[in-house]
């Protein structure tokens, strides 16, 4: 074999390797269809939730939401970029509607994110941080 095909070879290996890797690691739908476990603290002590991921028929993800401090309710703005899923809701605080904003990774077979309450220019706290285990 010569020396510029070894050459060719080599660097067609390479341009494969570095513009398929990418979207192994892509995160789909179907690594998060199922129950989740979520934990989160904001200043309160620990709280729970449960996350639930169901696939819909058109492909598309369908998030609902069951915690602590917001009760029940379904994302909407669902999307998944590369490895970070985003989502919001709005839950209801002392009769206000608050939107929630949530992104999160999945990291070691656990979701790892954050959340912050929008509450119209009022101060929050800062983002949240939550983590989800698969039940």
């Amino acid at each position: 074999m010569t020396l510029a095909r070894k050459t060719l070879i080599t660097l067609t290996s390479l341009f494969t390797l570095i513009f398929t890797a990418p979207a192994a690691l892509a995160l789909g739908v179907d690594d998060l269809v199922g129950s989740w476990a979520m934990s989160y603290n904001m200043g309160q002590g620990n709280q729970t939730g449960t996350i639930t991921v169901a696939k819909n028929a058109d492909g598309s993800a369908a998030i609902t939401l069951n915690t602590q401090g917001g009760g029940t309710s379904t994302a909407s703005d669902i999307a998944i970029n590369g490895e970070e899923l985003t989502f919001s809701r709005t839950i209801s605080a002392q009769g206000q509607s608050i939107p929630v904003n949530y992104k999160a990774t999945l990291v070691d077979g656990q979701l790892q994110g954050t959340f912050e309450l929008d509450l119209g220019g009022m101060d929050a706290g800062g983002p949240v941080s939550w983590t989800a285990a698969r039940q």
